[in-house]
């Protein structure tokens, strides 16, 4: 079969360069219409029962689509970068309409010890600027799967703030 069908190009080679020229031309065409549409309230009809609930939170509470800014950088862990992300997280709490910001610099830590449950805030209310901090914090985010891939990337050099409007 392979020998066929390798036989048929050899043969009509000139055809087959024009065919797959006028193929990619054909599709190119109709590329320019194609769109994607992540909205899953465009998914869906508000009267079905999966399209009732984005539908009735977007009319009541104005959308559930958070912004996301991406810091990027070497080393997120550095106590400039993390400078650089606690003031876009505190600016962003600032403005009118936003109701929550998450960033690494304001996240809430939970942690279990023998009398309960322990909730602290990951950096206080100064990032610090000694390395060997730096990096004992740095190792316990990465090694805590609800921070790890998910505000930090794994390999510490993007970390996301989320803010919700």
């Amino acid at each position: 079969m392979l020998k066929k069908i390798s036989d048929f190009v050899v043969k009509n080679s000139l055809w087959v360069i024009i065919g797959s020229i006028l193929f990619t031309l054909g599709i190119g065409i109709f590329m320019k219409n194609l769109y994607i549409d992540n909205d899953i309230k465009n998914w869906v009809s508000p009267n079905s029962e999966i399209g009732k609930m984005p539908h009735h939170i977007d009319k009541r509470f104005g959308g559930t689509s958070p912004v996301l800014v991406v810091v990027t950088s070497d080393d997120v862990f550095s106590y400039e970068t993390l400078s650089v992300i606690r003031n876009i997280s505190r600016k962003a709490k600032g403005f009118d309409g936003i109701d929550t910001v998450m960033s690494i610099t304001e996240a809430v830590d939970m942690k279990s010890d023998s009398e309960g449950i322990i909730i602290e805030d990951l950096f206080g209310d100064t990032i610090p600027n000694n390395k060997s901090k730096l990096a004992k914090i740095k190792k316990y985010i990465l090694s805590n799967a609800f921070y790890k891939g998910k505000i930090v990337s794994a390999n510490s050099k993007s970390a996301m703030i989320l803010i919700k409007i």
